[in-house]
């Protein structure tokens, strides 16, 4: 009997799953973002993937509120993966978005880039054969007569993801069903449903929430994640005092280590920044920082050479020394 296997947050780990799928077993939420992504920090498609695949595995979508991500389909439609079955699986969470429906699914993915027929398989002829149904998805003579007649309507189209990120499709790439009498108060209701959705304040902050939530998922570690209006506030306000006082500052990088903040802090006034080692000092220089006073001792005769390298690259450095000894060191280099 096949089985169908459901990926959300670890645990457990998709390479736990995945290396006991056989032929004809179905991994769903295929086109995960991280964690479970398919894709690696390089977006490389992991190789379990390409295993499960020569397997005999179907990948299935499973659209959902949190289970598709576009950075990762990019990824994987670009290096020649392309999803079994395409599915919205909606549910009262995604119902009014992300997901909507399967034709908004599907468009998706010809936004993507995949070709109509590619797309128009997943949602027919795939899952037909997943649940060994070969009598369902298509008009073969003596099949099941289960039918939807859609058109491509031209137009330009925004389409949001599980994580809150858009695209925009500049072509005719959204599927419809034709606006027939029988059809047109469903469509009036879903578009009313879809714009109440969008439009209410209330739940606004919430979704901003969801999606600052989600997109830090997608973070390899280590991160530093700031509030960036806190961050300035913060700049603003401790470089104003400094200044108030006649007190020149100098804040220390091993509080955060980036070249981002350290120029931020050095563009709020600050004369320069400490290192607390030539390392530090060194990768941030390499950024095209300068204004270094590095905190420890350098001793090693290694490190003192390259304290000389980069004193030659830079118009502002200084170490701090405990050691008559080593002041003589350094002044022999």
């Amino acid at each position: 009997m096949p089985l169908m296997t459901h990926l959300d947050y670890p645990p457990p780990g998709r390479h736990e799953i995945i290396e006991h799928l056989r032929k004809g077993d179905v991994l769903t939420h295929c086109f995960k973002p991280f964690p479970n992504a398919p894709i690696d920090g390089h977006r490389q498609i992991r190789a379990d993937m390409h295993s499960a695949r020569k397997r005999g595995v179907v990948f299935d979508i499973g659209h959902g509120m949190g289970s598709l991500a576009f950075e990762t389909a990019t990824a994987m439609l670009q290096q020649g993966f392309l999803p079994d079955v395409i599915s919205s699986d909606v549910h009262t969470l995604c119902i009014h978005g992300p997901a909507y429906d399967l034709l908004s699914t599907l468009s998706k993915f010809l936004a993507l880039g995949m070709r109509l027929d590619d797309v128009i398989r997943t949602a027919t002829l795939h899952p037909a054969a997943a649940i060994g149904r070969n009598d369902l998805g298509s008009l073969a003579p003596g099949a099941i007569g289960d039918a939807s007649v859609l058109e491509r309507r031209p137009g330009r189209y925004v389409h949001t993801d599980s994580l809150g990120e858009t695209i925009t499709a500049d072509r005719a790439s959204v599927l419809h069903r034709p606006r027939h009498r029988c059809h047109r108060r469903i469509l009036a209701n879903h578009r009313a449903r879809r714009r109440a959705h969008e439009h209410v304040p209330q739940i606004q902050p919430q979704c901003r929430a969801r999606r600052s939530a989600r997109l830090r998922l997608l973070l390899d570690t280590p991160a530093l994640v700031l509030d960036l209006d806190a961050f300035e506030l913060n700049l603003r306000t401790v470089h104003g005092r400094a200044k108030e006082r006649g007190v020149a500052l100098r804040p220390h990088a091993k509080s955060h280590k980036s070249a981002a903040v350290g120029r931020a802090q050095l563009a709020a006034g600050a004369i320069g920044l400490c290192c607390a080692k030539l390392g530090e000092a060194e990768a941030l220089a390499a950024a095209g920082l300068d204004g270094f006073l590095i905190t420890a001792p350098v001793t090693s005769r290694p490190k003192v050479q390259r304290l000389m390298g980069l004193n030659a690259r830079l118009a502002d450095l200084a170490v701090v020394v405990d050691d008559v000894a080593n002041v003589a060191e350094l002044a022999a280099a």
